[in-house]
């Protein structure tokens, strides 16, 4: 399970492209440990480009 690996509480660094997957399907992916776990990390973006993240 994650939370084994992981602990309760972690960050994340993800590729931009990643993020861009994540973003668009774990807020909306409900309730569940993995899920929220997820939700609630901080996430810190790799990115060559000056693009917003917005």
């Amino acid at each position: 399970m994650l939370f084994d690996g992981y602990g309760p509480s972690f960050d994340l660094l993800l590729a931009r492209k990643t993020y861009d997957i994540f973003s668009g399907f774990w807020p909306n992916a409900g309730d569940f440990p993995m899920a929220n776990a997820i939700n609630a990390a901080t996430k810190y973006i790799a990115n060559h480009r000056p693009d917003s993240l917005v």
